[in-house]
């Protein structure tokens, strides 16, 4: 299995983020089929489409055992608790239990020795390390694709899908635009009204 223990996953501050640890989600595995009793699988974490790590994952009839190499304290063996929930209309949502805090969670972090949630390791979201103009960016581009465009906030806005409302369009289109100008203003700002024409050429 890939070693743990360099780089993302070792040292928690104010600044960390939950981009920067290792982490693994139940909604992936349950939509994978993962978490059968008796399944043994491999759990790779890339970055940039490259392997950084993996580890072996042992599904039981309440848990998931899992074990790794880890670069500081050799081979670790480790285990989180699987719950779920009834659905209204049927079936069951599956969740981790956090081994610190005990709450249900759908995302859990590695932190060498082991799994936590985002709250017990004081983890905040990529986005706040961004600026108001790169939040825009990013929302202008989610919004551009779910529209089947391009994404990029000089790729304007592309057209309405045949399944979208005329309305939903509409609030769409407004919330791209606005975007788009919070982000030009940043641009201006920061780099000046003279580069920012050459960009938009």
């Amino acid at each position: 299995m890939g070693g743990f223990g360099s780089g993302s996953g070792e040292r928690l501050d104010a600044r960390d983020t939950t981009a920067d640890f290792r982490s693994i989600n139940v909604r992936l595995w349950a939509k994978q089929r993962l978490l059968k009793r008796g399944s043994r699988f491999i759990h790779t974490w890339l970055l940039n489409n490259v392997e950084i790590g993996s580890m072996m994952v042992f599904i039981e009839s309440d848990r998931c055992r899992m074990r790794y190499q880890h670069s500081r304290l050799g081979i670790v063996e480790t285990s989180v608790v699987l719950d779920q929930n009834a659905c209204h209309f049927g079936g069951a949502r599956k969740y981790f239990r956090c081994p610190s805090c005990g709450t249900q969670r759908v995302i859990l972090y590695c932190f060498g020795g082991g799994f936590a949630c985002r709250q017990c390791m004081g983890l905040n979201y990529p986005s706040t390390r961004q600026s108001h103009g790169e939040r825009a960016a990013h929302m202008v581009e989610r919004l551009q694709m779910r529209l089947g465009g391009d994404p990029g906030v000089f790729e304007g806005v592309p057209g309405r899908p045949r399944w979208m409302r005329h309305r939903t369009y509409e609030r769409h289109v407004a919330r791209i635009e606005s975007l788009t100008q919070r982000c030009l203003r940043e641009a201006e700002s920061r780099f000046g009204r003279e580069a920012l024409a050459t960009l938009i050429r």
